[in-house]
């Protein structure tokens, strides 16, 4: 592999040859010397680029989570232990068609439960395998990166899912849509959790000749319960 130092020198050496040569051709052969010379000079100038992008490359390329992030009932398994042995104090919002009731959860026993429509979102499924795209987008301000799953037919539960995963590999907030729509049946929930933070479940359905019917469950972990 030529040095650039090296490579400018012998660019120059060439330079002077080609012209010298020139300067002392009939002008009949001019042109064919011009031909040559532009094709050498281009060909050293495409070296010299090469070089610069292969030391570039080095320098800025970012880390990357690496694996698979498919396997949802296991992360989110891992994630609601975690909830349940920080212990903190847990506030419970539904809103049901406009009605709303806020109670607060004596324990996190019933934590498992909140978790469950995440651990269903699960695409790691055999049958699924192809079912999906994957794309990671990554974050070079904080070393997070953005993990994206995309269903690439009728695949509606989920339809996408998309998980914001820590430089330390860890999950830190994840979104997923689900959606289901037919003559008699139209569906979609919406799923946010961010850690240490709390969970937003939001469900419209609409089933023929009934009403349209809207949940919304919003739940906060405050401080820990030390009870």
């Amino acid at each position: 592999m030529l040095s650039t130092d090296l490579l400018m020198h012998q660019m120059r050496r060439l330079n002077g040859a080609l012209f010298f040569q020139y300067m002392l051709t009939p002008p009949v052969r001019r042109f064919s010397l011009n031909f040559v010379a532009m094709r050498s000079i281009a060909r050293l100038s495409l070296m010299g680029t090469l070089m610069g992008l292969a030391a570039c490359t080095g320098t800025e390329q970012q880390a990357q989570p690496t694996g698979s992030y498919r396997n949802l009932k296991q992360i989110f398994k891992e994630e609601a232990a975690k909830v349940e042995q920080q212990r903190p104090a847990v506030t419970k919002t539904v809103r049901l068609n406009g009605t709303t009731s806020t109670t607060t959860l004596a324990d996190t026993a019933s934590l498992p439960a909140l978790f469950q429509p995440f651990m269903e979102a699960d695409i790691s499924k055999p049958s699924l395998q192809d079912a999906y795209s994957e794309a990671k987008i990554a974050n070079e301000f904080n070393g997070d990166t953005s993990v994206m799953y995309m269903a690439k037919g009728n695949q509606g539960r989920p339809s996408q899912v998309i998980l914001n995963i820590g430089r330390d590999r860890q999950l830190r907030s994840a979104d997923i849509t689900s959606a289901a729509n037919n003559l008699l049946y139209r569906f979609k929930q919406e799923l946010h959790y961010e850690r240490n933070k709390g969970i937003r479940i939001t469900t419209v359905q609409k089933v023929a000749f009934l009403a349209e019917e809207e949940m919304e469950v919003n739940v906060q972990f405050g401080a820990q319960n030390k009870e």
